[in-house]
């Protein structure tokens, strides 16, 4: 069975406890985080946020991809559902080791939202402001259940997609 999180640098305290938990048992084929870092990385920033010129058709395309990703992982729903859990996993995690890696998507976000501000076509914000705004839409899907008529749901959340990549650029 694969070390659920030897890539992330989770000290080898907490990787005793997943195994003792039996977390690779429960749910075949989950690690601690969403796949591979790479493979992620390729879906979310390959594919989406780097897959265009346009960084309001490239801000779309990842967050769709994120949104995607988050729904199809399991444990990493429960983690963004559950804070106090997301925070302990944080607490165990070497975050030198983590932005350190070559295939990390939080960093190349960082580093596409810093050059794209940079460049002044992302709205005149601190770069962890317009981070924050992201992880705002992603958080979306938790609440879910009370956003109205579920049949509108999916509209409702590609709606707001549009409307934050859309006001988290600049207009030309």
């Amino acid at each position: 069975m694969e070390r659920y999180g030897t890539a992330f640098g989770i000290h080898p305290t907490a990787q005793a406890a997943l195994d003792r938990l039996g977390v690779g048992e429960k749910w075949p084929g989950v690690r601690l985080l969403p796949g591979d870092p790479a493979e992620v990385k390729r879906r979310v920033i390959d594919g989406g946020l780097l897959s265009t010129d346009d960084p309001r058709d490239g801000l779309r395309r990842f967050l769709h991809a994120t949104l995607a990703e988050l729904s199809a992982n399991p444990l990493w729903r429960r983690l963004m559902t559950h804070p106090e859990e997301m925070q302990a996993v944080a607490r165990k995690l070497d975050p030198a080791r983590v932005t350190a890696m070559s295939d990390n998507p939080v960093t190349a976000l960082t580093e596409f939202v810093a050059d794209r501000s940079g460049r002044g076509e992302l709205v005149h914000a601190h770069p962890a402001v317009i981070i924050g705004v992201l992880q705002c839409v992603l958080l979306v899907p938790m609440f879910a259940d009370r956003l109205g008529d579920p049949d509108l749901y999916r509209k409702t959340l590609d709606l707001l997609v549009d409307i934050v990549a859309s006001g988290l650029t600049q207009q030309k």
